[in-house]
C-alpha cells in the first residue's frame, strides 16, 4: 500500500521544492526502512519527512549529522517512488 499525501495548500519555502509539489508517495519501501531504523532515528526522521513534504520546512535543524545521511536516502526513495509513480500510466 502506497500514502499519498496531497501537499497542494503547503507553502514551499525550502530548497528541495520539485515538479510534483501537489504530491508525494510513501510507498511500502520507504515504511518499511523507516521501520527498521531505531527508535532514536525513527521518530526525528519521520517528523523531518513530514516537515519537508507537509509543512513546507527544511528539516536539517532537527536531525544530526548521522540522522542527516539516513534522511537524505529515505528523501531520495520518496521523490524516486512519487516520480516513478506520477510517469506510470494508469489504467481507467
Amino acid at each position: 500500500m502506497s500514502v499519498i499525501a496531497d501537499t497542494a495548500n503547503t507553502p514551499h519555502q525550502n530548497h528541495h521544492t520539485t515538479d510534483m509539489e501537489t504530491s508525494v508517495i510513501i510507498s511500502p519501501r520507504v515504511i518499511d526502512t523507516i521501520n527498521s531504523l531505531s527508535a532514536d532515528d525513527r521518530g526525528p526522521i519521520s517528523s523531518a519527512l513530514s516537515m519537508e513534504f507537509i509543512l513546507g520546512k527544511n528539516p536539517e535543524e532537527i536531525l544530526t549529522p548521522m540522522q542527516m545521511i539516513i534522511y537524505a536516502v529515505i528523501r531520495f526513495y520518496v521523490t524516486q517512488d512519487s516520480e516513478r509513480f506520477f510517469r506510470t500510466p494508469k489504467v481507467s
